[in-house]
């Protein structure tokens, strides 16, 4: 059992470093950028549920214990004289946990 705990343990890091960028816990910040990433993804289907910001920051904000999201926050190159590296989020994932 020990070598099976060793094998598969988590990073205890808050962030974890990806090739271009990194996954992190969802933060208040985020809450524009994932709000057009959610209406983006949405827009894909014929019917499909209109969310305000504040829907998606009531939803998918972290809630000690309850709700966890994480975001994927990559480096992407602008293309400009200074070449100046800018952070957008490019991906999410979210779940939710009740006590039992």
């Amino acid at each position: 059992m020990a070598s099976q705990t060793k094998k598969f343990k988590v990073p205890s890091e808050s962030e974890i470093t990806l090739k271009n960028g990194f996954f992190r816990e969802m933060q208040t910040k985020d809450l524009s950028e994932v709000y057009q990433l959610m209406k983006l993804h949405l827009s894909q289907f014929k019917m499909f549920p209109h969310y305000t910001q504040e829907d998606i920051g009531h939803l998918l904000l972290p809630k000690d214990k309850v709700v966890y999201t994480y975001v994927v926050e990559s480096e992407i190159d602008e293309e400009s004289k200074e070449s100046k590296k800018t952070h957008k989020i490019t991906d999410l994932v979210s779940f939710y946990r009740l006590p039992t």
